[in-house]
């Protein structure tokens, strides 16, 4: 069992052997990424160095944890939200003098977890 924290509520976890493997998990905070990921969802997150093509990842830019879909195109890292009120992000490879940005992970799984 994994205690979780998230910004509302506590969440204790059980994860069972069907899981995929991760590194970590976190709680969701926003809409962005709906219908498929929801605001308090519960992600899984395994680390990954390999280049990105539209799968959804976890990226820290400019001190904030964006999950979004990732893809590079050109010379640019593309952070594109499910949800379209929201506009891509667009960063450049590698980051510009004075900015950072750092692919965390790659989302494996999620779930919206029971209240406890």
């Amino acid at each position: 069992m994994i205690p979780l924290c998230g910004k509302r509520k506590n969440y204790l976890l059980y994860f069972g052997n069907d899981l995929p493997r991760f590194n970590f998990a976190t709680v969701v905070d926003g809409d962005s990424m709906e219908p498929t990921l929801h605001d308090g969802d519960v992600i899984l997150i395994r680390q990954n160095y390999d280049t990105p093509q539209g799968g959804i990842y976890v990226v820290d830019y400019d001190g904030t944890s964006w999950v979004k879909e990732v893809s590079i195109v050109e010379n640019e890292l593309v952070l594109h939200s499910i949800n379209e009120k929201y506009r891509d992000r667009f960063l450049p490879v590698p980051p510009e003098d004075g900015e950072y940005w750092n692919i965390v992970g790659e989302v494996v799984d999620w779930f919206t977890p029971e209240n406890i």
